[in-house]
């Protein structure tokens, strides 16, 4: 994480609040930001989750809404939400079934989130998350997949910028 470029200035478009999805730049100010965390919190906090889940045999693994707070992915919980992991799946077998309940399951925080009230933010369930951290809780017999992840990914879905998710990007 150290490594994360840092968001520096607050943007000037105005919103109500924001949503990080996979977003790879740290943000500073999270005062009504909210995070699309891919993976379960507090037991997969952190990053390359599905990696994590994938070589520790889990069978399940799933989404959490939570609020966004300076330390990463440990703001409180509005929603969580689950999927299978089956025996012999691969990286992108379970990046797809996540990418498929991820737009419902984001509707339904959003409807969750505007039946509350601000006082209610601070009484969320808070739990400090375990952080696997990119590139270095791998197991060394793994290195070499591991490193294809993000190309197998990418081969399957493409990236953000190749779809043009990302402003000023074709």
């Amino acid at each position: 994480m150290e490594s994360w470029k840092t968001v520096t200035e607050e943007s000037e478009v105005s919103f109500d609040i924001a949503i990080s999805i996979q977003y790879d730049l740290r943000i500073k100010r999270t005062e009504r930001h909210f995070n699309l965390h891919t993976g379960l919190l507090p037991e997969f906090g952190g990053q390359d989750i599905i990696y994590h889940t994938l070589r520790l045999g889990k069978r399940e693994q799933g989404l959490t809404f939570h609020k966004m707070e300076k330390a990463l992915d440990e703001g409180g919980i509005i929603c969580k939400g689950t999927y299978p992991v089956f025996p012999g799946d691969s990286t992108t077998d379970v990046y797809e079934r996540m990418l498929r309940i991820a737009p419902g399951f984001l509707f339904s925080c959003m409807c969750v989130l505007v039946g509350m009230k601000s006082e209610d933010l601070p009484r969320l369930s808070v739990e400090t998350p375990k952080r696997y951290r990119r590139h270095r809780d791998i197991d060394p017999s793994d290195e070499d997949a591991y490193r294809k992840v993000p190309l197998e990914l990418r081969a399957s879905f493409g990236s953000i910028s190749e779809v043009g998710l990302l402003p000023g990007r074709s």
